[in-house]
């Protein structure tokens, strides 16, 4: 599907205005393991459940906003988009975490493509490791991370979830193993992701 540059601007501010609004949320929501995982669960696997939880809520309120103040022409595909997000939010609600597979959970939104979104490989990405990672806002927000080599085109990595007693301070800089859950709809490569492991480190 062609956006035309219109679109493209249309599209960017309303994604940044609904995660600016999606910020508003409780610490619970970020730090799932405050409930503590069933007997048969692996941390890893309910750390990402929690976060492709998170995940989908945040897809959601962007498609809804782009429904309604969005690019009318677009409007079959948001329509489409949300069905499909609110069908996956009730299953994932309704998983154990023992059940949960991320190679299941890391997939596009059928008939949906803008920018790289939709073209990237399918399969999940393996954990990854920043060695110089910070954030500006403060969590809980979908709080974005910042490194070094970052671009205006990328990559982009949002947090939805951390293992309970990790905090993380905006400004400080931080050796961050992260792992990707689902991708973002977006123009540029942009994924959700649960932080692993987090280490405080100077400045670089």
């Amino acid at each position: 599907m062609i956006f035309f540059k219109a679109s493209l601007l249309t599209l960017l501010t309303l994604t940044l205005t609904v995660l600016l609004g999606a910020c508003r949320m409780t610490p619970s929501s970020l730090h799932p393991s405050t409930q503590s995982p069933t007997p048969t669960s692996d941390p890893f696997q309910y750390l990402c459940l929690k976060g492709v939880q998170r995940a989908i809520d945040l897809e959601i309120a962007q498609y809804k906003g782009w429904l309604e103040n969005g690019d009318p022409a677009q409007r079959d595909m948001y329509s489409q988009a949300l069905d499909f997000l609110q069908g996956e939010r009730e299953r994932y609600r309704n998983m154990q975490p023992n059940a949960f597979r991320l190679d299941d959970a890391w997939r596009f939104i059928p008939g949906v493509k803008v920018g790289v979104y939709g073209h990237a490989p399918s399969s999940p990405p393996e954990p990854l490791v920043l060695d110089d990672a910070s954030i500006e806002e403060p969590l809980p927000a979908p709080a974005l991370i910042f490194t070094p080599d970052m671009t205006r085109s990328g990559p982009f990595y949002r947090i939805v979830a951390i293992p309970e007693g990790v905090e993380l301070t905006p400004g400080k800089h931080y050796r961050l193993k992260i792992q990707p859950v689902m991708p973002a709809t977006y123009p540029f490569y942009s994924a959700y992701v649960c932080v692993l492991e987090a280490e405080e480190i100077s400045s670089l």
